[in-house]
């Protein structure tokens, strides 16, 4: 079983009450020990945590002295006194404070590591004997270096408390030493004397800046002219230059190269959920509708699979081409447990146990996979987003090939196929669309039965070992990171869009929507960024909207209302699909003399827009089909001929010439063989044998000219 990595000290809030945990029981960490605010302890079984996370009970709490971002501006916070800080930084500052003291009583003590180790050592133990009584839990003991920089910042800052208070929180208001104009000068001075071929060393660089500088202070008054930087702040300026840009620019593309080129095919990893892949691509075979006569096309497949363990974590089969809202679903899926996957069977979760939270998702260079709406999802989640190189498939090879796998295991295997390759179709095989019996159910539903029953069983050659297997060791072995709640996945990986709040509702994709919050939100806004609103909606269902204020940054704070379609508008997009919509606005807007501007057309705009996806399904296919079989002919012809021609070479006996048959049948032609001389008459027999020697070789029978006979 899963342990989550959870700090001592990290505050959660369980039902609207803040809590702290402390300590993992001493059962093999399934049990967790919190205490509320009172100091009354609490304990969490490890299924009543993930119970909880799901059921949205149990949510991270952050301390309101944590400033958030607002208005697109960092705000700036000031130094945290003891006063201002919470429990965990009083905590380490008393703690701290303790260590100071006890050198302070004997300031001969050298301020080396090497003479405060003892020291540190008999104020831990003290401490340890006080925390045991109070059955608390208490910290190891200080480094000696540790409390050497203490004893620094403790005289410098006045000898008080509040400079030992640990500032984590408030990291990030670093402001740069130099000022703008010598960063410029040294980013000038750098792309013309460093970054070049055969360029200066750091040394060479230093100098060319204080050049610069000193021609740029030429025409500045005394107290106007600028300090030029120290060789120390020059070489820590060529440490941040990237190390591929450097070799790049100082030794050329072909060194740089083989300096950074891959030595493996992918990056390596040590647990589950540690690295994602995600890939798509269009599927190798024909789906019907659910009439099962009607041929709608190939679908897309979008798969996500864990690099490690080589656990398929979801996939996602559509018939629309891969955009954002299909790449955050198959991300959703990946997440949640698998008692809610679409056509999931019972007990599926015994049988397809890959869910959780992963760390790092590997993209290519799709714009799906890069767009603001996917990038925000992933961010959303607390996961790294990370592209990979162009034209370099096998760094993302994981995925590579189970998609291919599942090609050649599933779609080929399913009547209707259209293969990889022409030449894989047998001959005499009909088209495609006339073998075609499953619906994309049926794919979806035998795509499952093959990846819980046969894939996540088999052994692979990668990790030597079988995904399942592989997956429950990992888990156990090491630490997970918490669950989100079901609600603050749904939420993240729902396809947003911005818009404004007006007296007449919110309006997407010229639909009206109406709400007594969004009413409120325009009523008390001062400016339009007050009245700007997140939504997000279900493609499958356009009569409600959820919105979210976007001033909201907390998380915890967050609360989606909801919005419904006017009724005027309600007959556009009662029982139809967003995509469905969106091409039949298209039309109505293009053709308003056939469809008109009233809403009594919506049904004609819906059924022009079906059938020209149908007609342009068709065509398509038909001519991908045709020509598919023309190659398919010709190549097998060839290959026919081929064949003749070289077993007529290496047999002339058994086969002679055609050539040589046809002009000694001419010559008995010529010859007369009736008694009565007449060369006229037709000779049928001596016909026949040239209409079948002609037929032998593929050349066909004569024509005979009634006429002339």
């Amino acid at each position: 079983m899963p342990s989550f990595a959870i700090i001592p000290g990290q505050k959660f809030l369980l039902s609207g009450q803040v809590i702290t945990f402390r300590k993992r029981a001493r059962d093999l960490g399934q049990t967790y020990v919190f205490e509320d605010d009172n100091g009354v302890p609490c304990t969490l079984a490890h299924e009543d945590f993930v119970r909880s996370r799901a059921d949205n009970r149990l949510r991270d709490w952050s301390a309101p002295s944590v400033a958030s971002r607002g208005n697109g501006e960092v705000v700036q916070r000031a130094r945290v006194t003891f006063e201002s800080a919470c429990e965990r930084d009083k905590f380490m500052a008393e703690r701290a404070n303790e260590y100071i003291l006890e050198w302070a009583k004997d300031r001969s003590v050298p301020r080396t590591h090497e003479s405060l180790e003892p020291l540190c050592k008999r104020v831990h133990e003290r401490r340890k004997a006080r925390a045991d009584a109070e059955r608390r839990w208490e910290p190891k003991a200080m480094s000696g270096s540790r409390l050497v920089q203490l004893i620094r910042k403790w005289r410098y800052g006045g000898e008080k408390i509040d400079t030992v208070v640990p500032q984590v929180e408030h990291r990030g208001n670093y402001e740069h030493r130099l000022s703008w104009t010598v960063r410029d000068v040294m980013w000038q001075a750098t792309d013309e004397f460093y970054l070049v071929l055969n360029g200066t060393k750091v040394a060479g660089l230093h100098r060319e800046i204080c050049k610069l500088i000193k021609a740029l202070n030429k025409g500045r008054a005394p107290d106007l002219r600028i300090q030029p930087p120290s060789y120390d702040a020059v070489l820590r300026h060529e440490r941040t230059i990237c190390a591929f840009t450097r070799a790049y620019c100082r030794q050329g593309a072909q060194a740089a190269r083989e300096q950074f080129r891959l030595v493996q095919g992918d990056w390596l990893t040590t647990h589950a959920n540690e690295v994602w892949e995600i890939d798509d691509t269009r599927a190798d075979i024909i789906c019907l509708s659910e009439d099962g006569k009607t041929v709608i096309g190939r679908p897309w497949l979008t798969l996500v699979i864990d690099r490690h363990t080589r656990m398929i974590m979801s996939f996602v089969l559509s018939f629309s081409p891969p955009d954002s809202e299909t790449a955050l679903e198959a991300v959703r899926l990946a997440m949640l447990p698998k008692d809610c996957f679409p056509g999931a069977r019972d007990r599926l979760e015994d049988a397809w146990e890959g869910h959780g939270r992963g760390e790092t998702i590997h993209v290519d260079q799709g714009k799906q996979y890069n767009s603001k709406a996917f990038k925000a999802g992933v961010a959303r989640l607390g996961m790294r987003h990370e592209t990979m190189p162009l034209l370099k498939a096998w760094i993302k090879g994981t995925v590579e090939r189970a998609i291919g796998t599942a090609t050649r295991e599933v779609f080929h295997t399913t009547p209707g196929t259209t293969y990889s390759n022409v030449l894989e179709r047998q001959d005499g095989d009909a088209a495609p669309e006339l073998l075609a019996v499953a619906t994309v159910d049926d794919v979806r539903e035998k795509l499952l039965h093959w990846l819980v029953n046969d894939y996540l069983g088999r052994m692979h050659r990668g990790i030597d070992n079988t995904p399942r297997r592989l997956w429950k060791r990992s888990i156990e072995s090491f630490e997970q990171r918490p669950p989100l709640t079901r609600e603050d996945i749904e939420v993240a990986t729902s396809f947003s869009v911005g818009r404004m709040v007006r007296k007449g509702g919110i309006q997407v994709d010229k639909l009206r929507y109406l709400t007594a919050d969004g009413l409120m939100m325009e009523m008390l806004a001062k400016s339009k960024g007050d009245r700007e609103v997140l939504v997000r909606r279900d493609p499958s269902d356009l009569t409600t909207i959820k919105f979210l204020d976007s001033r909201v940054t907390d998380a915890a704070r967050e609360v989606w209302h909801t919005a419904t379609l006017c009724k005027e508008h309600v007959p556009r997009v009662k029982g139809r699909t967003l995509e469905e919509y969106q091409l039949a606005r298209s039309m109505r807007d293009f053709n308003p003399d056939r469809f008109g501007d009233d809403d009594t057309h919506w049904d004609a705009a819906y059924e022009a827009a079906a059938a020209e996806l149908r007609r342009r399904a068709d065509s398509k296919l038909a001519r991908d089909r045709v020509g598919a079989e023309a190659a398919r002919q010709r190549i097998l012809r060839q290959a026919r001929e081929t064949a003749e021609r070289d077993w007529r070479m290496a047999n002339p006996q058994q086969h002679p010439d055609p050539q040589e048959q046809l002009n000694a049948a001419l010559s008995r032609v010529a010859e007369p063989t009736n008694p009565t001389g007449d060369a006229t008459q037709p000779q049928p027999p001596v016909e026949q044998d040239m209409d079948e020697l002609r037929r032998m070789h593929g050349l066909g029978a004569r024509r005979r000219n009634e006429e002339s006979e």
